[in-house]
């Protein structure tokens, strides 16, 4: 498994290896797993006896890494990052997990995130176009690829992330960044940048407050170092509509802090505009979430009948269903949220795991049969 990444691993892709090494490494298909992650993220633990490369190495066109992977021959390289690495003979299957780049690169971010996604975009077709095999995290994702890449439909494989098992309500702990937010809340979750759309619920969030509600709006998560102007700008439009006394801006939120305010939250949303196999989705159909999301892709996938549903760059939609949800029986409601549960049961990190193996095995057995 090499996890070739621009530089660290992130809380998500961290989350996906402490959940998938160890059971690739139990499979008794599995006889040896060598794990590779980048120089600067020593600390991670990602389940398995971690193995690196030198600093540098990059650009040099990782020819150490090439060297050392040539000389262990394995049956297959599993890059989970849409990465290019010639690995000689051995097959190569990578795996898209990022729809930003390919879908919105460039609306409403800084000249150097535009770059850099448009740098992620040119490296994800190109290794898409040389892998042996393809993981897709969703139906979504298989379209786009077979769809305006023209990526062979039988090359890609379509595998699922699993979902985070519920925290026991000892584990969970309420944010101290929540202090303004009495009552009852409104969450919504994910990294702020541009893609996530964040103008929905905070133009939402003037609209439930003339019509009555009295919910405060809970945004959790952090800007990177590219979208500090984007969240500046989120905090001054909720200054202009009134309403930066109803928002809390919770910050980057530990595991146990996520689970209470997703347990806690009397809706969850999600306003992104380009996702993947998004984990905050799973996160909130475990709990059981009673959720108002965009109607884009892939979230009809995931949420199905569980969700209310609106149209993305849509504040007064957004609100609306956030109205009817909240305003809704309470029967309704609880329909709902079993729906959610009962979904997330659909997403399990075993399934993943044998699965992410099956399309593996397919790489390695086509190549073998050359």
């Amino acid at each position: 498994m090499l996890n070739l990444t621009s530089g660290g691993l992130s809380g998500g892709y961290r989350k996906y290896l402490q959940a998938m090494v160890p059971l690739l490494r139990a499979d008794r298909r599995v006889d040896l797993l060598s794990v590779f992650i980048p120089p600067n993220a020593q600390r991670a633990k990602p389940g398995a006896e971690a193995f690196t490369w030198p600093e540098g190495d990059g650009r040099t066109g990782f020819r150490h890494l090439r060297r050392r992977l040539l000389e262990m021959a394995p049956d297959v390289v599993f890059i989970p990052t849409a990465r290019w690495l010639d690995c000689g003979a051995s097959p190569v299957v990578v795996m898209v997990r990022n729809m930003e780049p390919l879908l919105v690169p460039l609306e409403g971010n800084s000249l150097a995130a535009k770059a850099k996604n448009l740098a992620r975009a040119l490296s994800a077709r190109r290794a898409c176009r040389r892998a042996t095999r393809i993981i897709a995290v969703s139906e979504h994702v298989k379209d786009f690829l077979t769809g305006p890449w023209q990526i062979p439909a039988a090359r890609v494989g379509v595998v699922p992330h699993g979902a985070e098992a519920k925290l026991r309500p000892e584990e969970m702990v309420r944010p101290a960044s929540l202090e303004l937010a009495s009552g009852e809340f409104i969450f919504t979750a994910g990294s702020i940048r541009p893609a996530r759309g964040l103008r929905d619920i905070v133009e939402a969030a003037a609209r439930i407050k003339k019509r009555g509600l009295p919910h405060h709006i809970v945004l959790a998560g952090a800007p990177d170092p590219d979208s500090e102007a984007y969240a500046a700008e989120m905090r001054r439009l909720a200054a202009r509509l009134g309403t930066a006394d109803r928002i809390c801006w919770a910050g980057q939120l530990q595991p146990g802090e996520m689970a209470w305010c997703l347990a806690n939250c009397a809706a969850f949303v999600m306003t992104s505009r380009a996702e993947a196999c998004p984990n905050t989705v799973l996160e909130a159909l475990s709990y059981g979430c009673l959720s108002v999301s965009t109607d884009q892709p892939p979230m009809p996938e995931f949420f199905g009948e569980s969700a209310y549903y609106y149209r993305a760059r849509d504040g007064e939609a957004l609100a609306g269903r956030l109205v009817e949800a909240l305003n809704a029986p309470l029967a309704e409601r609880q329909a709902k949220r079993d729906a959610a549960a009962t979904r997330a049961r659909c997403y399990d990190w075993k399934t993943t795991a044998e699965r992410t193996l099956e399309e593996l095995e397919m790489a390695a057995s086509s190549e073998k049969g050359r």
